[in-house]
């Protein structure tokens, strides 16, 4: 990623290889789901060892996120020349022999790389060094795949299979022969996924879900779990009773795939409340909802643009362009 810091990310690509686990529809809160992206914090303890400004940092801060955005969405030169500049920001935090091999041989040791694997890598090693130090992209990046073709052969893949679902699938009081059934899907799938068979694999995954729809108790919403709240505000009675019908109307609405008119029904449930809010309350702002989206492991990019998103959908709700920032809250 960096090219005075690359070897950090060979390090890297090591803690964070390894399983290669299949994502799933209804079952991927049994999924191992760690979140393996990097953020730009991580990076600041490292940063702040090569006494890199305050000025700097938050050019960097800057660089790093719209490299990652662009990244994100294949925008692979325009990310490469943002690396560029990050790279050229560091370059005067560098000497220029602080990056050696001799770093690398310890954690290398522990993943059990033969010695003749070592020497190998310490070649390719120097010899990307030094296209890198040249401006030999191209050249350094071969060398960058050589070196994971070699590391590939240390990794540890983990497998995911239909055992690790069964418990959860027990405690649903799944029959026998259903669970029977599920796991011949789930192999099917997993074969169709891991030749690119995306569609058929979508169907099994589909058929899949049919079988579990079986055995979930969906709860009814109710305009009773409303009152409490409605309550607090002083609704009246009477507006209480309309919010009701409301209410009521636009679940039947929804549950017949009659969305516009539910829609209105809404429209109508919010103007009423519209009378009991406090217009001098505190403005929503983006910062209160960071810590639940740090929480779940949003990662530095993504939260840029959905502030950017947020601060664009309230500015069309507050002029009133419902349909412009209902598409910006999809």
């Amino acid at each position: 990623m960096f090219k005075k810091v690359g070897i950090i990310a060979l390090a890297c690509s090591i803690l964070v290889s390894g399983a290669a686990f299949a994502e799933t529809k209804e079952v991927n809160e049994v999924v191992d789901q760690t979140d393996y992206s990097i953020s730009f914090d991580d990076e600041i303890e490292w940063l702040e060892d090569l006494n890199v400004s305050s000025v700097d940092m938050a050019k960097l801060e800057v660089l790093y996120k719209e490299a990652i955005a662009l990244e994100e969405n294949g925008k692979e030169d325009e990310a490469e020349a943002k690396w560029n500049e990050f790279d050229a920001i560091l370059d005067n935090y560098f000497e220029e022999d602080e990056i050696t091999f001799e770093e690398e041989k310890e954690w290398l040791e522990e993943m059990g790389v033969s010695k003749v694997d070592t020497t190998t890598l310490a070649t390719l090693f120097n010899e990307l060094i030094t296209f890198e130090e040249n401006g030999q992209e191209k050249e350094a990046e071969a060398k960058w795949n050589e070196i994971d073709a070699i590391l590939d052969n240390y990794y540890n893949e983990e497998v995911y299979t239909f055992e690790e679902e069964l418990e959860w699938l027990n405690e649903m009081g799944v029959s026998e022969a259903d669970i029977a059934a599920l796991e011949t899907l789930f192999n099917e799938a997993i074969v169709l996924e891991e030749n690119d068979q995306e569609k058929e694999a979508e169907a099994k995954w589909n058929e899949f879900d049919a079988i579990l729809d079986n055995y979930y108790n969906e709860e009814v919403y109710t305009f009773e779990e409303e009152l409490e709240w409605l309550n607090e505000m002083g609704v009246s009675e009477a507006d209480i009773a309309a919010l009701e019908t409301l209410f009521n109307e636009a679940i039947v609405l929804e549950e017949n795939d009659q969305e516009e008119a539910a829609e209105a029904k809404w429209n109508e449930f919010e103007t009423i409340l519209e009378n009991y809010y406090d217009e001098e309350e505190s403005d929503f702002t983006f910062e209160e909802e960071k810590e639940w989206l740090e929480e779940i492991g949003v990662n530095s990019a993504d939260m840029v643009k959905l502030e950017a998103l947020f601060n664009e959908v309230i500015a069309l709700e507050e002029n009133d362009k419902e349909e412009e920032a209902e598409a910006k809250w999809n």
